[in-house]
């Protein structure tokens, strides 16, 4: 199952390497990896991190992967 996010679209408008958001998010590099390719989803407290890392919220990065998406 995949789980799709807006993680690597954000993370890249924003110019942000996936070791600088790993880091803010205090998570490995190889799990940011994973994150954006939808291969798992991060817990509460990553997930918090990772959207204000990247200055948006936790439902705009996962909105699709909730109900289908709007």
């Amino acid at each position: 199952m995949k789980y799709p996010n807006k993680i690597a679209d954000s993370r890249e408008d924003m110019d942000l390497s996936r070791e600088y958001l790993a880091t803010y998010a205090k998570v490995s590099r190889r799990a940011i990896g994973y994150y954006e390719n939808g291969e798992k989803v991060p817990n509460v407290i990553a997930a918090i991190l990772i959207a204000r890392a990247l200055k948006t919220t936790v439902e705009d990065l996962f909105q699709d992967s909730v109900d289908g998406g709007p």
